[in-house]
């Protein structure tokens, strides 16, 4: 019995999926044998209706194996990094991100949207809920760093003060699009 190379597999799965006309994941079973287990088929566009939103979360994609959406807890995203290289999705999901962040407006107690290419990402956001505020030039970016800096302050003083670690209200969600820009 000879072990498979898995790895071979993995590399050939975008064939195999060319000509079995869906998408597969490989799955190495026990050294010897291997799983071709089939991906849901995702819908090239995806409309967003009010059932798709869920209070307190975020719908952050699909599962690959079952083309279910999944929501996370807004309370779960806290320090989140989105990086790849340019034209992978980074502002597709930060648009995703947001539209849901705005709809649900009431769940953070602010939405700073940082863009220094002049507001080009997100200046559409700019006006529908009075909690978002975008920063849309270098100059503007330190007033806001500055008072985001003294409301954390505040915060740890209270959080300090109740013996606790985790800040319970609604929190400050910041999104900066193209951080090289800072």
């Amino acid at each position: 019995t000879r072990a498979i190379d898995i790895m071979h597999w993995r590399k050939a799965a975008p064939t195999i999926a060319a000509l079995l006309g869906q998408t597969y994941q490989v799955i190495e079973r026990d050294g010897v044998s291997l799983e071709l287990l089939p991906l849901a088929r995702l819908p090239d566009v995806i409309l967003f209706t009010s059932n798709d939103h869920r209070a307190g979360e975020i719908l952050f994609g699909y599962d690959l194996t079952t083309g279910n959406p999944q929501y996370l807890s807004l309370s779960t995203l806290t320090h989140t990094l989105v990086t790849g290289p340019s034209g992978m999705g980074k502002s597709t999901f930060a648009n995703l991100l947001i539209c849901q962040l705005v709809k649900q407006a009431d769940i953070c107690a602010e939405l700073v949207l940082v863009d220094l290419k002049d507001g080009v990402e997100f200046a559409r956001y700019a006006g529908p809920a009075s909690t978002v505020t975008l920063v849309e030039r270098f100059e503007d970016l330190v007033p806001v760093l500055q008072r985001l800096e003294a409301l954390m302050a505040e915060r740890l003083i209270v959080l300090k003060a109740a013996g606790r670690t985790t800040w319970q209200g609604a929190p400050v969600i910041v999104i900066v699009d193209e951080f090289a820009h800072i």
